[in-house]
C-alpha cells in the first residue's frame, strides 16, 4: 500500500539551514486533503499541498520560505520543469507567465531574489506585448541549472518595436546569451539565464533595476 502523502511530508529531513522549521502543525492543517496515497496525487496537486504547508509555517522570512518550498517539492517529487507555452492575450496570461517562471526557478539553484528578478523580467515582456496589442507567445523551461525564457512575436520586429524593446533589452542584459530567429513572419527570441548572469546584471552600481 502506498504511503499517505501526509506521512511522506512528515518524513522530510530539512537541510541544516532549515532545521528549526517544524512541519507537524502545517501538515495537520491540510486535513484529509493530504491523507491520500502518494501515488494517487498528481505532480500539480502535490505542489499545491506543499505550497499550502509552506504558507502555514509562521514567522518564516520569504527567503527561507522559498528554500523550504524548494526542498519540500524535491522531497515530494513535485517540481515540474517541463517546457510550457502560454499565449499572452490577457492579464491572466501575464500572471500565468510569472507563476510558471517561479515554478521553473524552484527547480534551479537560484536564490529567492534572483527568482523574483526572472519572474519580473518575463512578466514585463509579456505585459509590454499585451499593452501594445502584439501577438505574443511565451515559452519557458529548465535546461540544467539554467532557465530558458523565450518569446515569439507575430508580425513585428521585437527589438525594433518601441513598446517591446525596453523590457527585451533588460532581459537580454540579464541573460548569459540570447538568440534571435525569424520564421514565417514570427520573431523568435530565446534567453538563457542563471545565477551568475543575474548577479552580474544587477550588481550594485552596474545596472540598477
Amino acid at each position: 500500500m502506498s504511503v499517505l502523502f501526509s506521512d511522506h511530508l512528515r518524513s522530510f529531513v530539512p537541510t541544516e539551514a532549515l532545521r528549526s522549521v517544524v512541519l507537524d502543525a502545517p501538515v495537520r492543517s491540510l486535513g484529509r486533503s493530504a491523507d491520500v496515497p502518494f501515488s494517487e496525487l498528481t505532480t500539480d496537486r502535490r505542489a499545491q499541498l506543499v505550497n499550502t504547508v509552506v504558507r502555514s509555517v509562521h514567522g518564516l522570512e520569504v527567503e527561507r520560505a522559498f528554500e523550504l518550498e524548494r526542498e519540500l517539492l524535491h522531497h515530494a517529487s513535485a517540481i515540474d520543469v517541463s517546457d510550457r507555452r502560454i499565449e499572452v492575450t490577457s492579464a491572466i496570461d501575464i500572471v500565468m507567465v510569472r507563476n510558471h517562471v517561479r515554478t521553473l526557478t524552484l527547480g534551479t539553484p537560484l536564490s529567492w531574489a534572483s527568482a523574483q528578478r526572472v519572474q519580473a523580467l518575463a512578466a514585463n515582456v509579456a505585459r509590454a506585448a499585451r499593452e501594445a496589442r502584439v501577438d505574443a507567445t511565451y515559452r519557458g523551461a529548465v535546461l540544467g541549472q539554467r532557465i530558458l525564457v523565450a518569446f515569439e512575436f507575430v508580425g513585428v520586429g521585437s527589438f525594433e518595436h518601441a513598446a517591446l524593446a525596453p523590457s527585451l533589452r533588460t532581459l537580454a542584459r540579464a541573460s548569459i546569451n540570447h538568440r534571435r530567429g525569424h520564421e514565417a513572419g514570427r520573431d523568435q527570441i530565446r534567453f538563457h539565464l542563471d545565477a551568475s548572469s543575474l548577479a552580474r546584471e544587477f550588481a550594485p552600481g552596474v545596472n540598477a533595476p
